[in-house]
């Protein structure tokens, strides 16, 4: 797709640091990382969503970025990895892509979690039943 940077990769239009490549997905260095070896897994097909992937291809995804932190953690001063898919308008490629990273205790890494509490006035009971009856609709 025209402008989009993983389909620039996967033409050989934009140069990246590859470490997989195969007839379905691509695999490389994020050139913006969160740590030093952070991997972007992407379908080689340009598709923005993950709703949009084929389950095969999500599979095959998944499945390679357990490889890769298998890989990343072999090495010693790695204290765990961290795996992050970013949907819709957060999305920054506007093409899937799979985040795999390393992390250690005290990168300065973590989730931003609302001050609302959540489960303490019922409102989980409210998002379970409109969960359960979004999954009945697909």
């Amino acid at each position: 797709m025209e402008g989009c940077i993983v389909c620039g990769i996967v033409s050989g239009s934009l140069s990246a640091y590859v470490i997989h490549e195969d007839k379905d997905i691509v695999c490389f260095l994020d050139v913006n990382p969160i740590s030093a070896g952070h991997v972007l897994v992407c379908p080689k097909a340009h598709v923005s969503g993950f709703s949009d992937l084929p389950d095969a291809l999500v599979s095959k995804i998944f499945c390679f970025g357990k490889r890769i932190a298998s890989a990343i953690e072999r090495a010693p001063t790695i204290d765990g990895v961290s795996i992050l898919q970013n949907n819709g308008s957060f999305n920054e490629l506007g093409h899937f892509h799979l985040h795999v990273f390393p992390r250690q205790r005290g990168d300065g890494f973590s989730w931003k979690r609302s001050d609302a509490p959540f489960g303490a006035y019922g409102g989980l009971a409210e998002v379970q039943r409109t969960l359960v009856q979004a999954l009945r609709e697909v």
